[in-house]
């Protein structure tokens, strides 16, 4: 027998530990069934097949298309499924009419709107009442043709709420609309071609807002040349990956110096371009299945989207009172308390929390020992009934004898 529960007890724990492992690898799986992988992260990809190469080669893939906001790629070697150091390289090779950006409220830093590097940008906080907005004037000393306006935004940053466009005609500066203020769906907006020299983009939002760039699309102008470099193998096959909308951090192989533009192999394949990347999920910094560019509360997870007061932000991450905290964390939603006073610890500040004893609950034991003080007074009640019950009852029965 004691070898049986023995050998009962031993499948047991091998069971519980093959669940164990199971449970934990299932924490890396995907909806589909599928490992997550970092590639999520980014919108596109191209597909770079057996380059005819003998020793290991630094390779050029040009891609074109507007700034990127993120510039980090990431390469996996197909066959070996290792990750492999890569640098997106870019160099200017056309002369757009330059433009000049100022901003409504003003904001010295206002260059840095249209100087190609989109990892930096302007905060725009919501104001304390009502929603934000922000005038971008843009001017060129030269006309420009254009009919499409791209707004670059930073990571972990929802939409504005809405977009007008306006400009004026050469040599004048009465201003016309040219975008009706709408809603905004997307970060390109397009319009009728136009030639000018003055535009005026104008932005409501209910969130906080950070803009690395606003480009103006320039007809009959190149965009920069960019391409991705890498160190390729001899007989392998690679999946390039860039353009994410969020910060993503994986090992990769040290890159070298791949800006040396010595024996680089420029891979042109036309059947290699850019598709849409099958395992891209948006970003979602909160967690709660709504993406950033069309959450209500990007920072606080709220998938229901509740918004009462239909101003833009969800009720999680609104500020009712005005006291600077936003409800989830104000300890008193409903009534300002800038130094959100709670005496007695309990999450409820003190000007919500006036009726509430301060003793029980700075001493969260006291009820607890109070409960467990009538416990054990209702037992030796208890008891003592029941021995008190007893004794004539014995005296009874001696009598009967």
């Amino acid at each position: 027998m004691k070898k049986i529960s023995s050998y009962i007890l031993s499948s047991l724990v091998m069971v519980s530990f093959a669940l164990g492992n199971y449970t934990v690898h299932a924490q890396d799986m995907g909806e589909a069934g599928e490992v997550e992988r970092p590639e999520s992260a980014f919108r596109e990809m191209i597909v770079v097949e057996k380059i005819d190469i003998k020793v290991p080669t630094v390779v050029s893939v040009p891609i074109y298309g507007e700034g990127l906001i993120n510039q980090s790629v990431l390469i996996r070697e197909r066959e070996t499924d290792r990750l492999v150091g890569g640098l997106l390289n870019q160099s200017i090779t056309s002369n757009p009419v330059p433009v000049s950006i100022t901003t409504i409220p003003a904001n010295s830093n206002s260059y840095i709107l249209r100087d190609e590097l989109f990892d930096q940008g302007l905060d725009f906080p919501v104001p304390s009442e009502g929603d934000g907005v922000v005038v971008f004037e843009v001017r060129s000393g030269q006309p420009i043709t254009t009919s499409q306006l791209n707004l670059y935004l930073d990571q972990y940053v929802a939409l504005p709420r809405t977009i007008e466009i306006q400009t004026a005609e050469l040599g004048s500066m009465i201003t016309k609309t040219l975008v009706a203020k709408k809603a905004l769906v997307g970060t390109s907006i397009n319009f009728p071609e136009v030639t000018s020299n003055y535009f005026k983009v104008i932005l409501t939002y209910a969130q906080p807002l950070r803009v690395n760039e606003i480009s103006f699309v320039q007809k009959g102008i190149t965009d920069n040349q960019r391409d991705i470099r890498f160190l390729a193998q001899p007989d392998q096959a690679y999946d390039i990956y860039y353009n994410p909308d969020q910060s993503v951090i994986f090992d990769a192989t040290e890159i070298g110096n791949l800006r040396d533009d010595r024996d680089i192999f420029v891979y042109v394949n036309e059947l290699s371009v850019p598709v849409d990347n099958p395992y891209y999920k948006p970003a979602d910094v909160d967690d709660d299945g709504v993406v950033d560019l069309l959450d209500n509360c990007v920072s606080v997870s709220n998938s229901d989207q509740v918004d009462v007061d239909r101003n833009g932000r969800g009720d999680m991450c609104d500020d009712w009172d005005r006291d600077g905290f936003i409800n989830t964390q104000d300890n008193c939603p409903t009534e300002p308390n800038l130094n959100q006073s709670d005496a007695d610890a309990d999450g409820v500040g003190d000007v919500c929390d006036g009726e509430e004893s301060r003793f029980t609950e700075s001493n969260p034991w006291v009820p607890w020992v109070g409960m467990g003080t009538a416990v054990v007074a209702i037992l030796i009640l208890f008891i003592l009934v029941a021995r008190g019950t007893n004794v004539p009852l014995k005296k009874e029965e001696n009598l009967n004898e």
